[in-house]
């Protein structure tokens, strides 16, 4: 994104005949900006001529990421970097080179260097939570009960079994008849069976809809860190000091 910099310029002082042209680009030690905030660079030139500024990576000096408008300087003129990218996308963390080429009516040219560490403040943000356990979720495939008329009526004898257990003639069975044991048992084995067997896996539409909820509130909490996360981001600002300068 090229932005229109802000120009002033002072009277030129008197030159010498003959004398060449020279530049000077001047930036902060250390400074801290915010996104939305502008770079300042002052660049001073012994005579009246033209200047614009490119901005490179340190590790690519020959791939420009931006470049100011040209202006007509008088002696001082004021450049404001964005913080942004030819394409518009902000600036990482890493080293740029500011280059700042003069160029006066006779043709004559002059450049001068800087170069910026750029540190991205690191962002205030919290964590995502994470995706939903089975333990945190109802079971929607549970076990209900399924009472037939044949399983009522095992169940009813095997329920009978202690009292017949009590009467007379099984107590007398005790004595010796194994073959009453053997059908009250018999009895009471059907009984257990018939409960068991009258179970069965089946759906919970209940559970299902808990689930749902419980789906789409973390869902709903999700995006809103998503979305103060990414505000966060974009709010960060920028520490840039002049190599060498402070860290």
């Amino acid at each position: 994104m090229l932005l229109a910099a802000v120009v002033t310029a002072r009277a030129p002082a008197q030159q010498l005949p003959g004398a060449p042209l020279d530049v000077r680009v001047v930036v902060a030690d250390d400074t801290i900006l915010l996104p939305a905030e502008r770079y300042p660079l002052a660049v001073r030139v012994t005579r009246a001529a033209r200047v614009v500024a490119t901005v490179s990576r340190g590790d690519a000096p020959d791939s420009v990421v931006w470049r100011s408008d040209t202006l007509a300087a008088a002696r001082d003129a004021a450049i404001a970097w964005d913080l942004r990218m030819l394409g518009g996308a902000a600036i990482g963390s890493g080293p740029y080179t500011v280059t700042v080429v003069a160029s006066d009516s006779s043709g004559a040219l002059a450049s001068a260097r800087a170069v910026l560490m750029v540190n991205r403040l690191r962002p205030d943000t919290m964590p995502i939570p994470p995706p939903l356990t089975s333990a945190q979720l109802e079971p929607e495939i549970v076990v209900v009960g399924h009472t037939t008329p044949t399983a009522i009526l095992i169940g009813t004898a095997a329920a009978l079994v202690p009292s017949l257990l009590g009467r007379k003639e099984l107590r007398a069975a005790r004595a010796g008849d194994a073959g009453h044991w053997v059908v009250a048992g018999g009895v009471t084995v059907l009984g257990f069976a018939a409960f068991l067997t009258s179970r069965r896996l089946g759906f919970s539409a209940q559970n299902a809809r808990r689930n749902a909820e419980t789906r789409a509130r973390h869902a709903e909490l999700v995006a809103e860190i998503e979305a103060a996360n990414a505000l966060a981001r974009e709010r960060v600002g920028y520490r840039i000091w002049r190599e060498g300068g402070a860290p």
